[in-house]
């Protein structure tokens, strides 16, 4: 379940309220770390918590040192991440220096079948407006941990 609720906000560089509309934002019921997905992962098969922390904590390792060898790096489902970088220009290949990149940033690309688990064509896909009261998660006897 998706918790959202509505706020106003005024057409970019206006101070008119009238021309304020109102419009969703998604309200996150907390946050699931690496210990939290471990414990989750050993809940539904037979490896150990312990195991999957180990693992998980591996795969952050292997990520990084992937993209910082310049690889890509395809997580099945879950989509891929690559780097891209910003650089000053200069007049010539030749007088391109290294000095002129100023920044590294990873890119995430969410897979197809993540993007269709979240689509809203799909039914396992629900909204729930936390300003009509209660707390969905609770509601739903979720626990994200």
């Amino acid at each position: 379940m998706i918790n959202y609720k509505i706020i106003g906000r005024m057409k970019p560089g206006t101070q008119n309220p009238e021309t304020e509309k109102f419009y969703a934002t998604v309200v996150s019921p907390g946050k699931i770390d690496i210990e939290g997905l471990a414990k989750r992962i050993s809940g539904m098969c037979t490896v150990t918590r312990a195991d999957c922390l180990a693992v998980l904590a591996a795969l952050q390792e292997q990520i990084v040192y992937a993209l910082q060898s310049g690889m890509r790096v395809h997580l099945g489902d879950v989509g891929s991440f690559r780097l891209s970088c910003q650089s000053l220009g200069a007049d010539t290949a030749e007088e391109f220096e290294v000095k002129n990149i100023k920044k590294l940033k990873v890119v995430y690309h969410p897979s197809k079948v993540l993007k269709q688990s979240i689509d809203l064509a799909n039914e396992e896909v629900t909204f729930y407006n936390l300003e009509k009261g209660g707390d969905a998660a609770e509601e739903e006897g979720e626990d994200m941990v």
